[in-house]
């Protein structure tokens, strides 16, 4: 094969690779799938994770025998590039309640520009607890994974991921591992009551962030451009043959 040619043949294929993994395809399932992924902490594709410490517990609820009987959680996180967000985790630090399975839930993600500010809603998206291999009085001390469907986050900010539970029901709730000092400086554990008025709190979950860097702008146009200045040597040793 002429030389010249396969070099173009391999450029091509460089900036195809490249921009998949830009433009990355949805999950086939739109909502949030969990599952239990065992008392290790997971390895790939971590982007940031936070699992060092003593740590208590605190709660995730919508449940009418507690007071109150709702709280929304979440975990803050700070990411310097530009990500493919896939899924997170948290460790249960107690079984699974007999209100969890088949209840809706949803996970809403914030975006920040400041470590003590919940920002603006970026995205929300529900799934339903299993009924299935998730039963009550089961879990404690797993990571409980929430699978998204992928999204893209800008560098440069910090993002919240937020549970809530959609109605209350009688222990409804996940107590999830809390360390309350020398925590993930990077973020922290957030709560509300009513969805709309959040607190900071001084903890942090035990938690972590799967995903993808998505590669730089230049070093997509870089490949590009050499490969249209291929192309066109090519065109031009034609021309003169």
């Amino acid at each position: 094969m002429n030389p010249l040619l396969l070099m173009i043949k391999l450029c091509l294929i460089a900036v195809i690779v490249v921009i998949a993994g830009i433009v990355t395809p949805e999950k086939a399932c739109s909502e949030v799938l969990l599952s239990l992924e065992g008392t290790t902490l997971p390895t790939t594709h971590v982007l940031t994770s936070f699992s060092t410490g003593t740590y208590g517990g605190y709660v995730w609820k919508n449940d009418t025998t507690a007071t109150p009987v709702r709280r929304d959680v979440g975990q803050s996180f700070y990411t310097a590039d530009s990500i493919t967000l896939e899924s997170f985790g948290l460790q249960l630090n107690g079984n699974i309640q007999g209100g969890d399975p088949g209840a809706e839930f949803t996970v809403s993600i914030y975006q920040s520009s400041a470590l003590n500010s919940i920002g603006t809603l970026l995205t929300s998206e529900t799934g339903i607890f299993p009924t299935s291999g998730m039963a009550a009085g089961t879990g404690a001390g797993q990571w409980l994974n929430f699978d998204l469907t992928d999204l893209t986050l800008q560098g440069q900010y910090y993002y919240t991921l937020m549970l809530s539970w959609t109605s209350p029901a009688v222990k409804r709730n996940l107590v999830f591992s809390a360390v309350t000092s020398g925590g993930y400086t990077g973020g922290s554990v957030w709560s509300t009551e009513d969805g709309s008025s959040f607190a900071q709190q001084g903890s942090d979950y035990y938690f972590y962030v799967q995903g993808v860097v998505v590669p730089e702008p230049s070093s997509t146009a870089l490949l590009m451009g050499a490969g249209m200045v291929l192309i066109a040597g090519l065109r031009l040793r034609n021309q003169r043959s």
